[in-house]
Order: C-alpha cells, then structure tokens, then sequence
C-alpha cells in the first residue's frame, strides 16, 4: 500500500509528466535505491537543461508569440510565421523543460523516468514526429484509443477513420474547443498522403546516422514535416476559430517584403541554439551529457573531476543573465 501511495502521488511527474506505467515505475519504488554522485550529476544536468529550455528559451520567446497573436489582423506574411514558428519552439522547449526537470528531480529520488520528448524536431514524416511528441500522450491514445479500435488495418477506410478519431480525441484531452478539435483532425489529415502513397518510413533512427549533418532528403523531410506541424499550430494557439482564420488569412494573403520587428527576429537567436544543442548531443539520452573529461585528455592539467560542474555553472550564469523577470510565464501545459 505505501509503494503504490508513493506511486501514485510522486510529485515530479504528478501534473504533466513524463506518467509512466504502474509496470515500468512500481519496481523501483520496491528496490533498495542508493544514491550515487553519477546520478548527482546527472540529475542536475537534466535539470539545469530544463531550466534552460523554459526560463531562457519559452520564457523570452513567449512575449513574441503573444505580440503576433494579439495582432494578427495587422501584421504581415513574414512576422506571423515568425510567430508562428517561435510558438513551436516556446511549447516545446516549455514542454520539454518541464518534463527535463520532472526526470532530474525523480533521479535524485533514485527514480528513473523515460524521456518524454525525443527530439521531435529531427523527424522526418508526421508518423515519427508524434512517436517523439509527448511520448507518454501518445502511448495512452496508442493503448487505449488507437489499438482497441482496430489500430492500423488493411481496410484503408478504417484505418483513417480509427486514426482520424484517436486525433480528434487528442484534440479534446487538451481542452473543450473546436480550435483544439481541428488542430487534432488537421494532424491526422497529414498522414492521408502517405496512406495513400504507402510512404510512411518508421524510422528507427535519428537522421544523420554516421554523419555531422543530415542527408538533403532528411533535412527537406524534417523541413516539411517541421512547417506541417507548426502551422496546425495556429489552430492550437488561437483562442477560438475566428481569430484562427484570422491568422491563417494573414499569413496567405498578407504579403508585404517587410521584415519582422527585431524584438521578434532577437528571439530566433536561442531557436538557433536549442536546434544546434540537440543536433550535436541527438544520439544522447541526456543532452548535457558531454564526455567533457575526454575533451581535455590532450592537456596535461587533470580536469576530469572540474570540468562537469563548471560547464553546469556556465549554463546557470546563462539563465541568471538572459531570463527576463518580466516575462516569466506558467508552464504552458499546465492549463491542459
């Protein structure tokens, strides 16, 4: 009874996950746990990651995109796909940084949660970019809705219709909206031309497998399929259907070679800097798990032991400088 109370109410993960299955988590509250420096370290290097993500990065980015949607009606092409493209980032660096901190807080705790986001922004069709979203999410819609409806089938029609409707609910678990409603439907309309075509890779891997950079048919897939997923998003970020058509009609029809204001364009800095981060550490369970005492192996001054906690202090002075006061915002899916 104590495992499962301590189960049920293990607060890292309480309000918007990573939630684990009763099966993947109840044998560790059972195990006699030890804490050890190399979880130390790597719980604080989940968590400064996180804190990074959401203070610096969604924080500062949340200030655009609410200018963009609070005033679309006059804003043109360029700034609100600028605002467009800096919601998707604020989300998922909002998203993702909390589930970073939820993950480092628990391994304190001597408990290990699974990645929540992995690397989404790599992937290369809507099928693998929703395999990497909000895994948990998807997992549940996958066990309880997709699965016991048919799952995927070889009845074309009943296979959209199955999938159609597990993103329909995936729409309403964020909220009793039509705008949440649609932004689930559009997501599933995106997989019909590759239904049709039977070209949906399920990659196993990340792009860019034995590489530095991807492959150009990588980098145009992760290209199409990152812009697909950001325009939906004007439908998620709206407050209601009008003023989301009011967006989308800016965006098409609006036109103007004006350039974004630089309060907006400044943002596109720490965009830039999370995408480079993660491409780098992408094969990583943890993004700031750099083998930084191998770095110095060439220099005869033994660094091993210094090394780690003066990059994690470098990343803390980072936030300290960079994050606004002013712009410090709820997690975004707290409101879910």
């Amino acid at each position: 009874m104590i495992t499962y109370g301590s189960y049920i109410s293990f607060f890292p993960y309480l309000l918007a996950g990573p939630i684990p299955t009763s099966t993947e988590i109840l044998p560790q509250f059972k195990e006699v746990r030890t804490l050890k420096l190399h979880d130390i370290e790597e719980a604080l290097g989940q968590i400064i990651w996180g804190l990074f993500k959401k203070m610096v990065v969604a924080d500062n980015i949340g200030l655009a995109v609410s200018y963009c949607f609070s005033n679309s009606e006059s804003l043109n092409s360029l700034t609100l796909y600028a605002g467009i493209v800096l919601f998707s980032f604020q989300i998922y660096a909002d998203f993702s940084g909390y589930s970073e901190i939820a993950r480092g807080v628990a391994r304190l705790f001597g408990i290990k949660l699974f990645k929540n986001f992995t690397m989404p922004f790599f992937s290369r069709n809507p099928g693998e970019f929703w395999r990497r979203w909000h895994v948990s999410l998807m997992r549940w819609l996958s066990s309880y809705i997709y699965i016991p409806l048919g799952g995927r089938s070889d009845n074309r029609v009943k296979y959209i219709l199955v999938l159609m409707i597990t993103f329909a609910f995936s729409g309403l678990w964020h909220g009793a909206n039509w705008t949440f409603v649609l932004w689930g439907l559009l997501n599933g309309l995106y997989f019909l031309p590759y239904i049709f075509t039977n070209s949906m890779t399920r990659y196993k891997d990340l792009p860019g497998v034995g590489r530095f950079l991807p492959a150009w048919r990588e980098a145009l897939g992760m290209f199409i399929t990152f812009n697909l997923i950001t325009l939906s998003r004007v439908l998620f970020k709206a407050k209601d259907v009008p003023a989301a058509i009011t967006y989308y009609k800016g965006l098409l029809l609006n036109f103007s070679p004006e350039l974004p204001p630089q309060f907006i364009l400044a943002n596109v800095k720490w965009c830039i800097l999370l995408l480079v981060v993660e491409w780098i550490q992408r094969n990583r369970v943890n993004v700031l798990d750099f083998d930084l005492a191998k770095m110095f192996t060439a220099s005869n001054i033994n660094v091993a032991r210094i090394a780690k906690p003066v990059f994690y202090a470098t990343i803390l002075v980072l936030i300290f400088f960079f994050h606004k006061q002013q712009s410090l915002q709820e997690y975004y899916y707290f409101r879910f």
